[in-house]
């Protein structure tokens, strides 16, 4: 687990304007890049926000880059109701000022998988916080958690850092996630066990065990995860 780390030290953005004004020149040049024709197929396959211009991920760092490491700027961008603003937020931010009230704040809008996963792989799964708050997360009844909680381990479950006592009990968690998971949950299991796989011998081992028990599953989606990881 990493260390504790106080604020005072953190990097900051040298951005000369204030958060709000920053957030308001942010969200102009977000419209000037909206595809109306993406947000309305994102709606169709069920990723629902209140606002979203369909702007690409990809077209978002490049906005984000220059107000690396402004955590008052991240937090007054996801509270915004806006899809952008809340993965810029996930961009801007940095992974040492996030906090366990601003991960259980964030995690209210974790509502589909692009949310999620966006969040815990560019900013929750490289905090202090990372692997404590996904065996949380892991071991509630709520999917959408399990989800977030998942991806979170996965980003660091190959870390040489993270010591193989912390990464094991994960084995019985997707097994036991597994057992009534929905096709929420497929890709976040297969990422989460192949990155176990990937931290030594020994995990790799009980991840192709793992994997068979899957396929013998009765959840089809148990199964299809099992058959994924051995094919």
């Amino acid at each position: 687990m990493h260390e504790h780390c106080g604020h005072q030290n953190l990097p900051q953005s040298k951005s000369p304007k204030g958060a709000f004004d920053t957030m308001v020149e942010l969200k102009g040049r977000l419209r000037e890049l909206a595809n109306p024709q993406t947000a309305e197929q994102m709606l169709r396959e069920g990723y629902l926000y209140k606002v979203n211009l369909g702007v690409s991920p990809d077209a978002l760092r490049p906005l984000a880059q220059p107000h690396a490491n402004n955590h008052e700027l991240a937090l007054m961008l996801y509270r915004d109701d806006m899809r952008e603003c809340k993965l810029l937020a996930a961009l801007v931010d940095t992974p040492l000022a996030v906090t366990d009230a601003q991960m259980d704040e964030w995690a209210r809008d974790f509502n589909n998988p692009e949310i999620i996963d966006f969040v815990c792989l560019n900013l929750f799964g490289m905090s202090r916080l990372a692997l404590a708050r996904s065996y949380e997360w892991c071991i509630s009844d709520n999917e959408l958690l399990q989800r977030a909680g998942l991806m979170m381990f996965g980003y660091n479950a190959a870390s040489s850092a993270v010591e193989t006592v912390v990464l094991e009990p994960y084995i019985g968690i997707v097994e036991d996630i597994a057992e009534t998971a929905s096709e929420l949950m497929r890709g976040a299991m297969v990422y989460a066990l192949r990155q176990m796989s990937e931290h030594s011998n020994h995990l790799r081992e009980q991840v192709c065990q793992c994997a068979q028990r899957l396929v013998a599953a009765k959840n089809p989606i148990a199964q299809s995860v099992g058959k994924e990881l051995i094919g």
